[in-house]
């Protein structure tokens, strides 16, 4: 992806992840697009997004396009899974990718042919991704990216948002608030 790109983001959370991939967006110059609950709009953009969208809404493809003027977003990273794979597919520019590493909605619904077959002159892609894979095939790869954003976190370039914070008797409780949906940043256990 280019500085300056389009990168999409879809978060049905606010969680940490997707702020963090918001806040290392903007750190690199890129322009990401968060997909959430309105009600997290001002959160999200005030952590990195550009750009922040519905994802309930059915002008969410719409917004997209004419934000990056016809063309799409460059990247999707996905978290949610479920239909909204097929929909982030639409939402890529030629030769976009979808970078899918999570499964709040489920798995990924549909074939491999009706997800990719739909914009095959596109050329665009999807990718399943996870930490423990890029360990294991890339250690010093994973160790250099997890020092950079240790940099970024020392230098205040991240900045992670606590939503709450539970002591360990009460993980029940921490788990309810964030079945919630309401959640914005992380909730941390606490073991004092």
């Amino acid at each position: 992806m280019t500085e300056g790109g389009q990168l999409g983001a879809r978060t049905l959370s606010g969680g940490w992840v997707g702020v963090a991939a918001l806040q290392i967006a903007r750190n690199a110059g890129f322009r990401a697009i968060a997909l959430t609950d309105k009600a997290k709009h001002d959160f999200v953009l005030a952590n990195g997004a550009f750009a922040a969208f519905d994802y309930k809404e059915s002008s969410v493809f719409d917004q997209a396009m004419q934000l990056t003027g016809g063309r799409g977003v460059e990247l999707c990273l996905n978290a949610v899974g479920g239909s909204t794979i097929a929909e982030d597919l639409l939402l890529l520019s030629p030769m976009g990718q979808v970078i899918s590493f999570g499964h709040l909605a489920g798995p990924p619904t549909g074939s491999a042919a009706d997800l990719l077959m739909t914009d095959f002159t596109k050329s665009v892609g999807i990718r399943v991704s996870d930490i423990y894979t890029y360990y294991q095939a890339d250690p010093q790869g994973l160790s250099a990216t997890l020092s950079s954003v240790a940099t970024d976190l020392r230098a205040g370039r991240i900045v992670p948002q606590v939503f709450d914070v539970q002591p360990i008797a009460t993980v029940a409780k921490a788990h309810a608030i964030l079945e919630t949906g309401t959640v914005r940043g992380k909730v941390v256990i606490s073991i004092d």
